[in-house]
């Protein structure tokens, strides 16, 4: 409803303005340790200012690759069975400590490994990694994907806020992004996209480049 979505849109603007404080922060330090994804605060363009024109000394950036590296392979191997799903408690306390649906918690567990290992999960993963280290906070996304079951989106520092409930618990995230006049259409569809894109998705010239 446009009443919900004007609402939405001005906690947004509320909520960034609050960070503001830390995207100084996080631009400084993704200038040295992160700097392909240095457009926190700041604009840069390929073949006309280098990402990495700061940097002198890789070795901030490196132990970064290494800690994000070292977090996947000893958290998450993807060639191993990192997490399993089991009856809870309470289940457990009803049946009297009988085990209870074994092998369908087994089946779950072999799908949920599958479609993981099928999907973008782990690189995503690195990503969201390099920059909960980098940054200290990080977002990974989770949906459905086109191509496989399960898409995941890491959304870099800076472009999304977050707000915590009466436990301190995240129960806010709102994020902004780019995208052509083409993806635009590939995820909402023709019908719910605005004229201009409607009218620029057809256009080679126009259809691939950022809104």
């Amino acid at each position: 409803m446009p009443g919900d979505v004007k609402e939405r849109l001005q906690r947004y603007e509320k909520l960034k303005g609050d960070r503001s404080q830390w995207d100084t922060l996080w631009q400084s330090l993704f200038n040295y340790i992160l700097p392909r994804k240095s457009q926190i605060n700041t604009t840069k363009s390929v073949g006309v200012e280098d990402y990495a024109d700061r940097i002198n000394d890789d070795t901030a950036s490196d132990a970064n690759e290494v800690l994000a590296s070292g977090l996947i392979t000893n958290t998450t191997p993807p060639t191993e069975t990192w997490f399993r799903y089991e009856p809870s408690d309470q289940l457990m306390n009803q049946t009297g400590g009988k085990p209870v649906g074994q092998e369908w918690f087994e089946q779950v567990n072999r799908i949920t490994l599958r479609e993981l290992a099928g999907s973008n999960f782990y690189p995503s993963l690195h990503e969201f990694h390099l920059e909960r280290s980098a940054g200290g906070t990080a977002c990974l996304y989770c949906g459905s994907g086109r191509r496989n079951l399960l898409n995941f989106r890491p959304a870099t520092l800076g472009s999304f806020v977050i707000a915590r409930d009466t436990d301190g618990m995240v129960d806010t995230v709102q994020r902004e992004w780019e995208m052509t006049a083409r993806q635009a259409v590939q995820m909402f569809g023709i019908a719910n996209v605005g004229e201009k894109i409607r009218e620029t998705v057809h256009d080679p010239d126009v259809a691939e480049k950022l809104l």
